[in-house]
């Protein structure tokens, strides 16, 4: 018999929400259950429980429930974004409570891919955003955490400068920026 463990690093949080807490009733065919809740606050092993009662004292249930289901909703404004501009755009995994991923859209893979990781180091390069660059079944793509869109003005994740928050480049708008690239 084999051992089922399952990592929820981040979706783990969001049973906090009352509309997944539903899916605790799966956790009775797990071996082992284990989430994050570092909550952006790197602290050691020892402190952990520390910080969740910090946590929990500053903001209470009702507080970390708003920042958790703001961070889902903050990536699905920026899927719809991505949504609206799928002339460029391609969503490779939809946003599963709150990150998501995307990558440019070209017919040829390869172009696709040399065109996402220029949009990647470009985004990369500015101090002040942090994205990650999975390759999935061959297909290099921006992994964008929620703490990326938090950073940036909520209306402006639906817009243009939604993606100038993702790859400011030569002070162009992230779409114009693609199609001169192409």
């Amino acid at each position: 018999m084999a051992w089922v463990h399952v990592d929820a690093t981040f979706a783990g949080t969001c049973l906090i929400l009352e509309q997944y807490q539903l899916v605790s009733a799966l956790f009775a065919r797990f071996d082992s259950f284990d989430m994050n809740i570092d909550w952006q606050i790197p602290l050691g092993r020892r402190f952990r429980a520390l910080k969740i009662w910090f946590v929990m004292r500053l903001y209470g249930v009702s507080g970390l429930q708003g920042h958790i289901w703001n961070s889902i909703q903050y990536g699905e404004s920026f899927a719809q974004w991505v949504r609206d501009h799928a002339d460029i755009f391609k969503i490779v995994i939809p946003p599963a409570f709150g990150p998501m991923v995307f990558s440019v859209k070209e017919a040829l893979r390869e172009e696709s891919n040399r065109l996402t990781k220029v949009v990647y180091e470009a985004g990369n390069a500015d101090v002040e955003i942090f994205i990650t660059s999975p390759v999935i079944d061959g297909t290099y793509a921006i992994h964008v955490r929620e703490e990326v869109l938090r950073a940036t003005d909520a209306a402006e994740v639906n817009g243009v400068d939604g993606v100038n928050g993702v790859a400011k480049v030569n002070g162009m708008n992230g779409v114009n920026y693609i199609g001169a690239l192409k």
